[in-house]
């Protein structure tokens, strides 16, 4: 496994898996969960998870679970691909004075390779204070469910 010192930077990461696509993709019917800021950001059904590299997986949320009361949500950046076709933005999440901008959107009309990615939003695992799946919190990644059997609490 690559150092997290290896880790690209979130344009590369869209740039790529634009254009290679994920190694797999998979919806999830858990309840996942983000806490940012004391806020719950995200309560959603929705989510899928991303293997961005074959070890692990990442969780994606669909954009419109991007929503709780005191979110503020602004796009800042552009990411285009080599053709220049916008493929992503990046994300700025404010709540009260509290913000993080390690956030991609990809669009809704993302074609090619990276058509599983459309509409989904990346949040780097360290931005926020806390993911849950279901009831238990979650550090680093979530578990990949073809390597283990994961028993939750269900909320």
């Amino acid at each position: 496994m690559p150092p997290p010192s290896a880790a690209p930077t979130l344009e590369a990461l869209a740039i790529k898996l634009a254009k290679e696509g994920p190694h797999k993709a998979l919806p999830t019917p858990r309840l996942v969960q983000i806490l940012h800021n004391g806020v719950y950001i995200v309560r959603t059904t929705g989510a899928a998870f991303v293997w961005e590299v074959p070890y692990y997986p990442q969780l994606y949320v669909p954009a419109s679970a991007l929503k709780a009361e005191g979110l503020e949500v602004s796009t800042r950046d552009e990411i285009k691909s080599d053709d220049g076709r916008i493929i992503a933005h990046r994300l700025t999440l404010k709540v009260g004075s509290k913000s993080t901008d390690e956030c991609i959107r990809w669009v809704d009309d993302l074609s090619g390779p990276g058509k599983a990615l459309a509409g989904l939003v990346k949040v780097t695992f360290s931005a926020v204070d806390q993911w849950f799946e279901e009831a238990t919190p979650i550090y680093i990644h979530p578990k990949d469910p073809f390597k283990r059997i994961d028993i939750l609490q269900s909320t």
